[in-house]
């Protein structure tokens, strides 16, 4: 039997009816989702600069900067995808007003998120430049919420020379990426409450971190309270207020850049005792220093009693600084009988790159920018007047001697002289290099 028409007609309008409120539910949902991952809390006067905090916002990142008594230790925050940069705001300028930069991290994609391989790789080499050529010199921490922490482990692994310190916020990665050989000092900061981040979740991944990651779980907390947005769906339900929350996630992370940068200046503040008792030729003191160094201690013992043969005396000493998360490079120019004899015009940099194991010297690297006519005038030594330098340059290696590296280096001195007499002496002398 047909149906009728008027039957027809009422089953099209209920699935019109149907569609319609699917496309309003769609719609509402939407509205929600994008409603739900803004920043809400945040008062208008923490985005603005004043007296104490310089506030800069531009097309790459929201920075925090205090205006006096800075601190030489600087904060990356990567935030949560989707969520609005500002929403972090609150914790960032707290953190300034405790005397460190911080700089939070834009993503590419509409400043929110980072969703596909481009733009991740994007997000990585901008996070990269901030921390390169922004012209800060002090020791840097990374710390990242939620995806934001993914996208800081994958920071750390391409680049573990940038940072001192990781920060991992309300996220269960690093999940596929290794940090456990990075060198790198780790902090999770976990929620008790948080159905993202669980921390049974996160053990999981446990494996994945260095063995002295620091775990730290706050009771009570969930995910979106590690910022000003929300509610996220699943994050869970907090037993504790924002403020709170916010209260506790600021101080881990004022403590963490406090700790950095002690160990930061401890470094760096021996590498400076390392030049004092280099050139002050008492191998004593030098050695108290190399006590924990590989085998390049002895030699760097050597060298110093080479340099004290040549008469090395400071030109211009630059201050030692932090190339690598637990590298410091000292560059000092020296006034050297060597170079002194061949009459060039200008002086040579030692350059020492010093490795530490916590707080010792592990190993040390020397280098120098001699010309090629000092290794021109040594081989001349050695084959026109083998007999001056043959004894007190025995078993020579390189331009200094195992044995008696001190009486080598006198010895050489007179043999530069002779080089620069004789007619194997160019005419034309190197130009100083560019400093």
């Amino acid at each position: 039997m047909k149906a009728s028409k008027g039957g027809r007609r009422g089953r099209s309008t209920l699935r019109q009816k149907i569609r319609k409120i699917w496309a309003i539910s769609g719609v509402a949902a939407m509205l929600f989702f994008g409603w739900s991952f803004m920043a809400h809390g945040v008062d208008r006067s923490t985005l603005e600069t004043d007296a104490a905090i310089r506030v800069t916002d531009d097309d790459t990142y929201l920075e925090f900067a205090p205006q006096n008594d800075r601190k030489s230790a600087n904060l990356l925050f990567l935030p949560g995808g989707m969520v609005q940069v500002k929403a972090y705001a609150p914790m960032a300028r707290a953190i300034a007003e405790a005397g460190f930069r911080v700089v939070i991290l834009k993503w590419p994609f509409l400043s929110r998120h980072a969703p596909t391989d481009g733009h991740k790789a994007e997000a990585l080499i901008r996070a990269a430049e901030v921390m390169r050529v922004d012209g800060s010199t002090g020791p840097w921490v990374v710390a990242g919420h939620s995806f934001g922490g993914a996208m800081a482990s994958r920071l750390a692994v391409q680049n573990p020379a940038l940072m001192e310190s990781l920060v991992l916020i309300g996220t269960t990665h690093p999940r596929d990426i290794d940090l456990s050989s990075t060198g790198l000092q780790v902090m999770k900061i976990l929620g008790s409450r948080d159905r993202i981040a669980s921390p049974a979740k996160a053990r999981v991944n446990a494996p994945n971190l260095p063995e002295d990651a620091r775990w730290v779980e706050i009771d009570g907390a969930n995910h979106e309270q590690f910022a000003y947005y929300g509610p996220h769906l699943g994050g869970g339900r907090a037993s504790i207020s924002r403020a709170e929350q916010q209260d506790r996630l600021i101080a881990l992370l004022v403590e963490e850049l406090e700790r950095v940068l002690a160990e930061f200046a401890s470094e760096v503040s021996t590498a400076e005792a390392f030049v004092d008792a280099f050139y002050s030729f008492d191998p004593d003191r030098l050695g108290a220093l190399l006590a924990s160094a590989d085998e390049s201690g002895a030699r760097t013992l050597a060298y110093q009693a080479w340099a004290e043969g040549g008469h090395y005396a400071i030109i211009e000493r630059s201050p030692c600084e932090k190339i690598q998360a637990t590298e410091v490079r000292c560059s000092i120019t020296v006034r050297d009988d060597m170079i002194a004899a061949l009459d060039l015009g200008w002086w040579v940099t030692d350059r020492f790159d010093l490795t530490f194991e916590g707080r010792e010297i592990a190993s040390v690297a020397t280098s120098s920018n001699d010309p090629q006519i000092y290794h021109d005038a040594r081989a001349w030594v050695l084959e026109n007047r083998p007999g001056l330098v043959e004894e007190p340059c025995e078993e020579l290696t390189g331009t200094r001697a195992r044995r008696t590296p001190g009486l080598c280096a006198a010895a050489m001195r007179q043999g530069y002289l002779d080089f620069a007499q004789s007619e194997d002496f160019p005419d034309e002398l190197p130009a100083a290099p560019e400093r």
